[in-house]
Formats: C-alpha cells, structure tokens, sequence
C-alpha cells in the first residue's frame, strides 16, 4: 500500500475526505443471526462515495451495540511512518490547490 510524505502527493477526493470526514453509503449487510425470527446481529459495509475506503462493523441488536469499525483505506490515503497530518493541513492544501485552479489564466495560443 502506498502511503504518502507529502500533502502535495495526496488526491483531492483523499485531502476532502481527510479534511472533512468520509461520505459513506451502505453497500451490503452479511452474516446475519436470527433467533425465533428476530434478527439479532449482523456485518454491515460501507464505502466513501469519494476517496472509496471502505469499512465494516458488527451491529449486535440484541444488546443495542454497534461495534468498532474496520477501515481499508485506498493506496495514498495513510500518511507515512514518520509523518502526520491533521485536518487542518489538508484543508490548507485542498483549498490552497482550489484557490490556484480558480486564479490561474487558461491557456491560449499564445501564453502555452
């Protein structure tokens, strides 16, 4: 799995999902446990619409509990051994890249 040194690397799905949290949407439900027809628990999916990490939980009804999420996160999403990021050092960077797309003059003939 590649990991990344340098916000600079880092998609902009993969810096709005480390900046804002992940979008996730529900994929699947398996291994469900029933007992005297009642559904009791469960492993339920997710994905991020954006950066497509993916996590899963069990969610045990019976005992009103929705256990630790498991997540796999895409190649350049982690940081590397040695290096950290926080919120804020993404948002910088996807806004920064945002700020330079929306002032930069389009290409013409002439400036290419």
């Amino acid at each position: 799995m590649r990991r990344i040194s340098d916000l600079a690397t880092a998609t902009d799905p993969v810096l709005y999902c480390r900046s804002h949290s992940h979008a996730w949407y529900h994929t699947k439900d398996t291994d469900l446990v029933w007992h005297r027809a009642v559904l009791v628990s469960f492993m339920h999916y997710e994905s991020c619409v954006r950066c497509n990490a993916s996590r899963r939980r069990r969610v045990e009804l019976s005992r009103s509990v929705i256990g630790r999420a498991s997540i796999q996160y895409p190649d350049g999403y982690l940081a590397a051994k040695g290096h950290h990021f926080s919120r804020l050092d993404a948002f910088t960077e996807l806004y920064a890249r945002a700020y330079a797309r929306a002032t930069s003059r389009p290409k013409t003939r002439e400036n290419k």
